[in-house]
């Protein structure tokens, strides 16, 4: 059966009683819900870019390769059985929702599979993780739960994939189709926000929307479960037996799902891996983020470090180890070159809390900068500042091969939507920074510490994102792999737990796998991969507890 085209839309009220529009398609045969038809060896194979610009399932398909990929190591046994060459026939719901006060929409969408059973309906509600788009959970959230016949509601938390290019004033609508129609984009940005901007830039909802969506992630995970229960009502009428929703994710999504504890109306289970959260006792990711895009890639040349496991080769991580010295040289943080500085900025990290064992596990987001990476999008969002008036002297777009600024080319633009990760650098767009790298952490570090009105701004973006009192609590597991080097448990989820305990939320488990880093999807890698395990097997073990429990 070919693939469904996009459908007419829908109209559904949500909570607050506003005119949605929703499209509903059909994936049956071999377009699936859980694979889009492509199985387990479509998914580990190369795919195809989409046929035109107007392919709109192809553009789906492509979605979802990219984004099983981008989380799930695919290549190991251990990691997704056979369960993907099993097809998930189903409906698939797409809208686009608001939220009171904020300038952008975020993307919802629901899978319900065609055995969902109505006297027993159960719904996991999942948040993109990262910065990625509608589909970025699929591997998480569909993976584990449509064959097991729940249905299962995303959210991209105001954050995703719908770039706006400034050369063309084209963005994304619904269909995930670009447009240069400001009323179906959604990326909406005022044409005087563009004053001023280099020529080529791109904006990222994330980085550039306005809203600051870190501020209430859990209310994204809300409102999705809220919608959701709404359409499976208008469309499943005889759906009348006792409701379960279990809200889980990972990484930012993780954060996210912890955050609905917060709220007045909870959830029946929680389950959040390698959360991304800012509890009292704990520390802002942009705050740290800063600090190890300073000091860790020379803590890598330290004799502690120098045969942690690495995708690269160590001429690669050498090289960023002499290039950080230099700037924290330049930026004063260091007197002199010396043979010791390594050691210097490893003993440096120890002293700021960073444990020994995360430490051994930062090659992997050092050597591919992911922390420096990550400053624009949070700084910025942070203070909620116009793409023409970024706190950090960095910008977004194409790159030619020196470097140069490029514009993007059509066929580039069509699979930004599909193939981003909903972050910079990536999928053709990269960093671009004018006065070097060095200023960029001048100024951060300046933020930080500074005290004028931007400065202020930023930190005060910051404070917000800062956990709230537990307001309802339910069954909470907490996966955190002790071999993060991205989000180090002991800046988020253990100062979490100690948070919700405190509080009196007794039914929290903490699960601490050995061996276990951020990301799966470089298991693959060699030099690395071998070196550790998945946390994506964790995930579905512990989903499948909370389940039986609930059942129970």
């Amino acid at each position: 059966m070919a693939p469904t085209t996009w459908g007419e839309p829908m109209q559904l009220g949500d909570a607050r009683d506003q005119t949605v529009a929703v499209v509903q398609t059909l994936h049956r045969g071999d377009d699936d819900l859980l694979t889009g038809g492509l199985g387990r060896a479509g998914l580990l194979a190369d795919i195809q870019a989409a046929a035109t610009s107007t392919d709109r399932a192809a553009l789906r398909r492509r979605a979802i390769h990219t984004n099983w990929r981008g989380i799930a190591a695919l290549g190991r046994r251990d990691v997704v059985n056979a369960a993907l060459d099993v097809p998930v026939p189903g409906r698939e719901f797409h809208a686009a929702l608001q939220w009171p006060g904020d300038r952008q929409p975020s993307r919802f969408m629901l899978q319900l599979p065609d055995h969902f059973d109505v006297r027993r309906p159960r719904l996991l509600v999942v948040p993109s993780s990262g910065s990625r788009g509608i589909y970025g959970a699929m591997a998480l959230g569909s993976g584990w739960a449509l064959p097991r016949g729940w249905a299962v509601a995303y959210t991209d938390r105001g954050a995703g994939t719908d770039w706006f290019d400034v050369d063309t004033r084209t963005a994304p609508e619904l269909s995930g189709l670009r447009t240069d129609d400001p009323a179906a984009q959604l990326f909406r940005v005022d044409s005087a926000e563009l004053a001023g901007l280099p020529k080529h830039s791109v904006l990222i909802k994330h980085a550039h929307g306005g809203d600051h969506a870190e501020a209430h992630w859990g209310a994204f995970v809300e409102q999705a479960r809220d919608f959701a229960w709404r359409l499976i009502d208008r469309v499943l009428p005889d759906c009348i037996g006792p409701r379960v929703s279990v809200a889980a994710g990972l990484s930012n999504g993780g954060g996210a799902v912890l955050r609905v504890l917060e709220l007045e109306h909870g959830f029946d289970g929680v389950l959040a891996a390698a959360p991304n959260v800012y509890p009292v006792g704990g520390r802002a990711f942009p705050r740290y983020a800063l600090e190890a895009a300073l000091w860790i890639a020379l803590a890598q040349a330290a004799p502690t470090l120098r045969d942690a496991p690495s995708p690269l080769p160590a001429e690669a991580w050498q090289a960023q180890a002499e290039q950080a010295e230099s700037a924290l040289l330049e930026l004063g943080l260091l007197r002199r070159r010396s043979a010791n500085n390594p050691v210097f900025a490893y003993r440096h990290l120890r002293r700021r809390g960073w444990p020994s064992e995360t430490l051994a596990a930062t090659r992997l987001s050092s050597v591919f900068d992911f922390w420096f990476s990550a400053l624009p999008t949070y700084f910025c969002a942070a203070g909620r500042f116009a793409p023409n008036a970024q706190p950090l002297p960095v910008w977004f777009g194409p790159a030619a091969a020196d470097g140069a600024p490029r514009a993007a080319t059509d066929a580039e633009r069509n699979l930004w939507w599909s193939d981003a990760a909903g972050i910079v650098p990536g999928a053709g767009v990269s960093l671009h920074t004018p006065d070097g790298r060095t200023a960029v952490l001048r100024r951060a570090s300046e933020l930080v510490r500074g005290n004028d009105d931007i400065a202020q701004r930023v930190r005060q973006g910051f404070r917000a994102t800062r956990c709230g009192p537990i307001l309802r609590s339910c069954p909470t597991t907490v996966l955190h792999g002790r071999s993060d080097g991205l989000i180090p448990s002991v800046c988020s989820s253990e100062p979490w737990l100690r948070f919700a305990r405190a509080q009196g939320h007794r039914d929290v488990e903490s699960i601490r796998p050995e061996r276990t880093p951020h990301f799966d999807a470089f298991l693959g890698l060699p030099g690395y991969g071998e070196h550790y395990d998945a946390m994506l097997p964790h995930v579905y073990a512990g989903l499948d507890a909370l389940a039986a429990r609930l059942r129970s």
